[in-house]
């Protein structure tokens, strides 16, 4: 399957990409011009507004949390992020709890009932109120082309941390100064403790990752990058105008 992508890759007038990391990932893997690889982006929607409170009162959590929205999977490092959250509770005690939401099966370990805290698959409004509430939101998986997740976190003013073994989260946390990333369980305790001691980093580096969010992939962004790369393909596009975003 490798050698009909590399064709693919080679035989296309121009590739668009969602992140940066992801254009040199292509460039290096399929021996691509820069000018052939398009940094288009993705979008996302910028007008939910989360409700921390209503989250808190609904779910009954009370103090910091630890938040996952996606998949829950060993793709996505969750069974990882149980593990790394347990030893973290074991070894530095606190009243941290972790928060999961989405779709897939999970393992609590025993003890941790109570701190481990499965919510399933949540509605739309209530996943964003869930964001605004999180103390931190942690994306642990290594292999995104971008995190929606993490961009929608952001939106809400929440500061993120991110599996270092993740070229684009990383290169976002950079970018953005929105958040910190680990290698492996030793960093993992040390991002959460230097964090959850700084309240006012913490609103600073969220506040960071909403401008970044705002700037950046906001859709009529992402549509003026998409008609200008396909102008300069010699394909021009004409479209509805955008609706002003607020």
């Amino acid at each position: 399957h490798h050698s009909t992508t590399a064709f693919l890759m080679q035989n296309v007038r121009a590739l668009f990409c969602i992140s940066e990391p992801e254009r040199d990932l292509a460039g290096r893997l399929y021996r691509l011009p820069p000018e052939r690889a398009h940094l288009v982006g993705a979008g996302i929607d910028l007008e939910w507004q989360g409700q921390p409170e209503r989250f808190r009162a609904r779910r009954r959590i009370a103090g910091p949390f630890l938040l996952y929205v996606g998949r829950r999977d060993r793709y996505k490092h969750v069974p990882t992020l149980i593990q790394f959250f347990c030893a973290y509770r074991e070894r530095c005690g606190g009243d941290l709890k972790l928060v999961l939401a989405g779709p897939g099966p999970l393992h609590i370990p025993a003890g941790f009932v109570g701190q481990v805290v499965d919510l399933g698959v949540l509605s739309e409004q209530e996943k964003h109120d869930a964001y605004a509430a999180a103390t931190l939101f942690c994306q642990p998986s290594p292999l995104e082309s971008f995190s929606i997740v993490l961009a929608e976190a952001w939106l809400q003013g929440t500061p993120a941390l991110v599996n270092a073994d993740c070229a684009v989260t990383t290169f976002h946390c950079q970018q953005s100064q929105g958040g910190l990333y680990y290698r492996d369980y030793l960093e993992f305790e040390a991002c959460l403790d230097y964090l959850l001691e700084r309240p006012s980093l913490r609103e600073r580096m969220g506040a960071a990752g909403r401008t970044y969010v705002r700037e950046h992939f906001a859709w009529s962004n992402v549509i003026r990058r998409l008609v200008q790369s396909c102008a300069a393909l010699g394909f021009p596009l004409s479209p509805a105008a955008p609706a002003p975003e607020g």
